[in-house]
C-alpha cells in the first residue's frame, strides 16, 4: 500500500513542480519577449480572449506547456519507486526532481547567455510577420 501512495504522491508532485518551473519560466520569457505570447502562445491555447490579466494568461500557458514534462518523469521516478525502499524513496525522488529542475534551469540560463553573447540583430536574419498574417496559415 505505501507503494501505491508513494507512486501516486510522486506522480502529483512531479507534475505541479514541472507545472510551476514552466510557470516561473514563461513569466520571464514574457519579460524578454511578449510578442511571442501575444501573437503565438494565447492563440495556439486559445486563451488570447479570455478576461484575465495578461501575466495570469502567460502562467496558464507555462503550466499547460510544461505539467506533462512532470507525468513523464513522474512516471519514470514512479516506476523505479516501486523496486526500492519505500520508506527513504518519496525523500530521494522529491532530492531527485529538485536536481532535475535545478540543471533544467541552469541550462536555461547557459541559453539565454548564449543568446545574449551570439545572437544579436546585427548577425541574424529572422523574419517576425505582422499579427495578421500569423495565423492566416495556421
Amino acid at each position: 500500500m505505501k507503494q501505491v501512495t508513494n507512486f501516486t504522491l510522486i506522480l502529483i508532485i512531479s507534475i505541479l513542480l514541472a507545472g510551476i518551473y514552466g510557470i516561473i519560466h514563461d513569466q520571464i520569457t514574457f519579460t524578454i519577449s511578449p510578442e511571442y505570447y501575444t501573437l503565438l502562445k494565447f492563440r495556439q491555447f486559445n486563451i488570447k480572449n479570455l478576461p484575465l490579466h495578461t501575466r495570469i494568461k502567460v502562467g496558464i500557458v507555462g503550466f499547460l506547456a510544461t505539467w506533462w514534462v512532470g507525468l513523464f518523469l513522474g512516471f519514470v521516478y514512479a516506476f523505479i519507486s516501486l523496486f526500492r525502499d519505500s520508506k527513504k524513496i518519496l525523500k530521494v525522488t522529491i532530492i531527485s526532481i529538485l536536481i532535475n529542475l535545478c540543471i533544467t534551469f541552469i541550462f536555461g540560463i547557459l541559453g539565454y547567455l548564449f543568446a545574449v553573447l551570439f545572437l544579436s540583430p546585427e548577425n541574424t536574419n529572422w523574419y517576425i510577420p505582422l499579427e495578421q498574417k500569423i495565423f492566416t496559415i495556421l
